[in-house]
């Protein structure tokens, strides 16, 4: 009984330390600020704020 724990436990490091260092390899990218098909209305010129409001009554 004792080898088997001795096998889980090693195997549990050993899988941990490979998790780490892939992370260490790959890390995860910066979250983005803004979300793709997202606009801030505001920001655009009349003509397209007018040409969005057209596209949403159309849709609506």
């Amino acid at each position: 009984m004792k080898r088997v724990f001795r096998a889980l436990l090693l195997s549990a490091l050993a899988t941990g330390a490979f998790a780490w260092v892939l992370s260490r390899l790959h890390p995860r990218p910066e979250p983005a600020t803004v979300r793709p098909g997202e606009v801030d209305a505001d920001e655009l010129p009349p003509e397209a704020q007018e040409r969005l409001l057209e596209e949403l009554d159309r849709l609506l």
